[in-house]
């Protein structure tokens, strides 16, 4: 399957996908943790789906299996302001 690749400074939001359906395996293969949420269409992030990944952590899928996207426009990550570096995401193209 093919890798995607996106890339966050700190105080920044990067949207991967504009589909809520999910990413396989994503990885954080960059210098700094990230938190991916999904997104409504407004820009907002849904709390409720934030998971951190800290530089070499994966998850098999986000979201998780269970999480309510509710209306839920896309997905992506955040770098807090306080984390220095760049966060980088590689992640299995996006399944619809």
């Amino acid at each position: 399957m093919p890798r995607s690749r996106a890339t966050a400074k700190s105080g920044t939001q990067t949207i991967v996908t504009k589909m809520a359906a999910g990413i396989g395996n994503p990885e954080n293969v960059g210098n700094t943790r990230l938190i991916l949420y999904a997104y409504k269409a407004n820009g907002r992030r849904i709390e409720s789906t934030g998971v951190e990944l800290a530089p070499g952590d994966t998850v098999g899928w986000f979201p998780e299996s269970g999480v309510d996207v509710g209306d839920a426009d896309g997905l992506g990550f955040e770098v807090s302001e306080s984390d220095k570096g760049t966060a980088t995401l590689e992640y299995d193209s996006p399944i619809c």
